[in-house]
């Protein structure tokens, strides 16, 4: 789905937060492996907090498990640093925080980039947050579907706007962005299409 995305000015404005420009390729599962609740406790919101934040990058759980050992070795996994807006209370707003994970959720923003429609993730801008290529101009591409073919809603890592820390965009089972208005969604059980880097020959050398 991209190409050095997390290192070039993929997109007007970009400034990557990463600056040793890493060779890589980034894939994403092109359909719904499994379900999963985006989940999360009080302590601490956002995707950080959240149980997709753990559930995936950890290297006893399947997602990660799997890869592996479906033959993709860890040492040429890279984990890019990549910016996420956080809320840790309602009403209350965090700056945006630089993550590095070997598997993850994407982002709206590297998505769809801007999308004034459905309003933009919590503290996603043009200047912190990428564009996957694979995505652009193609939003059939979005469309994923689970073992039996069949067009399933999965997570992006993005909070909503809106002042609600329980709230996340989601993609339709057509191609959609969406988040459900006001009201709290970290608890449906929806698709999860996770995202990683292998870096390049160059980088692995």
């Amino acid at each position: 789905v991209g190409i050095n995305s997390f290192n070039t000015a993929v997109e007007n404005g970009y400034q990557p937060p990463d600056k040793n420009n890493t060779p890589h390729v980034v894939f994403q599962f092109q359909n719904i492996p499994g379900t999963q609740k985006m989940g999360t406790d009080n302590a601490q919101q956002g995707y950080r907090g959240s149980i997709m934040g753990t559930y995936l990058p950890e290297e006893d759980l399947y997602f990660l498990m799997g890869l592996t050992n479906a033959g993709v070795p860890t040492e040429v996994l890279w984990k890019p640093s990549r910016t996420m807006g956080e809320r840790t209370e309602v009403g209350e707003e965090e700056s945006a925080q630089q993550l590095r994970y070997p598997l993850w959720l994407p982002t709206k923003w590297e998505l769809y980039g801007e999308d004034t429609a459905n309003g933009n993730g919590f503290e996603e801008t043009e200047t912190n947050q990428a564009r996957l290529e694979y995505y652009k101009d193609h939003s059939e591409r979005l469309i994923k579907y689970d073992a039996a073919g069949i067009p399933t809603a999965y997570w992006t890592a993005s909070q909503g706007a809106a002042d609600n820390t329980l709230q996340y965009f989601f993609v339709s089972a057509t191609g959609e962005i969406k988040v459900d208005g006001t009201n709290a969604n970290y608890d449906a059980l929806l698709g999860v299409a996770p995202a990683f880097c292998v870096i390049g020959p160059e980088a692995s050398e």
